[in-house]
């Protein structure tokens, strides 16, 4: 796995395409993973990594984008499929706005 990701980074350094993030609200995440049964301060640790892991993803292209998606969890299609299918189209129009479909 480590290796895979090693790839992709390479490979996607010198990628010039558009690429959107979608990340979670961490506030709706560190919630439920309180109202789990995980302590506080450990939910908010873990959350800040996956936030920072998420994040790095937007230089996999240099038009890379991060759209933060509010009042949503990890499920983001869940939560809010309207944001999801908005962004899919957003990033449909700029491919061929940049004719590569």
């Amino acid at each position: 796995m480590i290796d895979s990701g090693k790839e992709i980074r390479q490979v996607c350094k010198f990628l010039n395409i558009p690429l959107k993030v979608l990340i979670s609200d961490s506030g709706v995440e560190i919630w439920k993973l309180v109202n789990n049964g995980i302590p506080n301060e450990e939910a908010k640790e873990l959350e800040k990594l996956i936030q920072t892991l998420i994040r790095k993803q937007v230089h996999y292209s240099n038009k890379g984008e991060i759209i933060e998606a509010k009042n949503c969890g990890h499920n983001i299609f869940y939560d809010n499929p309207e944001l999801v299918i908005t962004t899919i189209n957003e990033v449909i129009k700029e491919i061929m706005d940049m004719r590569l479909i």
